[in-house]
């Protein structure tokens, strides 16, 4: 959160972050402590433009996350890209030629990783039976595989996070 890298920025003690998990969160951040020259490690962030330009970046990423010129941030995790390959490999590896690309909707680690995964199976030659969104909250599944079944997959790949449960008392 802004507030949180305001808060490093002016603290003259801090001398670096380890932060943050969430990709979105970095990206406002990341500016933030680049001005004042702070270092951030991240152990969880995988967006791709937090580093890398893609067509999926807004404009100017990661350019724009670094005013000083400098880059002061790194992460220690294979971002959306290799993630993306990965699945594609591991689809490929499990015999699926015609695999179908599902992504939790509204969810920007299932959406880059699905994104990524597409790019690495056309690279493949895997030619996907589909590349939808299923919603985490929905009450039933059935017209999802319903579509699913006709679209003559061989396969499922679910990328991304899927949904956290709290678990009942």
């Amino acid at each position: 959160m802004p507030r949180h890298a305001h808060g490093y920025a002016d603290d003259p003690d801090v001398l670096g972050v380890i932060g943050t998990y969430n990709s979105g969160c970095a990206a406002e951040e990341i500016p933030i402590l680049n001005k004042s020259d702070l270092m951030m490690v991240s152990p969880g962030n995988t967006a791709v433009c937090l580093t890398q330009p893609s067509p999926l970046c807004e404009s100017g990423q990661p350019d724009t996350l670094y005013p000083s010129g400098e880059r002061t941030y790194v992460r220690v995790v294979p971002n959306d890209a290799f993630q993306g390959a990965a699945l594609a490999e591991f689809a490929q590896d499990q015999g699926a030629k015609r695999p179908f690309v599902l992504y939790a909707r509204d969810d920007p680690t299932s959406l880059g990783q699905a994104a990524n995964l597409r790019a690495a199976a056309e690279r493949l030659g895997l030619r996907l039976a589909g590349y939808e969104s299923w919603d985490p909250e929905a009450k039933s599944y059935a017209d999802l595989f319903k579509r699913v079944k006709s679209s003559g997959a061989d396969g499922v790949v679910l990328a991304g996070l899927t949904p956290r449960r709290t678990a009942l008392p």
